[in-house]
């Protein structure tokens, strides 16, 4: 049998400002802890579902609105970042066959557990941007 293998999560975050007044850039951004990405990912892995949020390993940023010419057309003063990081389905296997919202507190706390660690870790590197989400 197939078993599911590693997949993403990522965080939608919206923003009070454009592209322009926030200097959000066209490029995208592939943050690491260190060099040793082999072993990074291997030791992210291996981590309990517990353990993840405290231990998150890479993370990639990127900003659309900074990318498409319509987007200040269709939302005006508003703009965009997205987040994504690496995640195993075990981490998430105890909520498998459950309808989207309907999943419970826990799945809830978990996932913004994780999306506020790297929220946290893309405003270090955007500072700009803290008061703003």
């Amino acid at each position: 049998m197939v078993r599911p293998g590693m997949g993403s999560f990522l965080v939608f975050v919206g923003l009070r400002g454009t592209a322009a007044e926030l200097a959000l850039p066209s490029t995208n951004f592939w943050l690491y802890p260190h060099n040793d990405l082999d072993g990074m990912m291997s030791r992210y892995a291996a981590l309990s579902r517990e353990d993840v949020p405290d231990n998150l390993a890479m993370m990639f940023i990127t900003f659309p609105a900074a990318k498409d010419p319509t987007y200040q057309e269709r939302h005006p003063g508003r703009s965009c970042m997205t987040l994504l990081t690496m995640a195993r389905y075990e981490w998430f296997e105890e909520w498998a066959g459950t309808r989207a919202k309907h999943r419970g507190a826990g799945y809830q706390q978990y996932k913004m557990a994780i999306a506020q660690r790297l929220l946290e870790r893309a405003l270090r590197r955007f500072p700009q941007l803290r008061d703003k989400v």
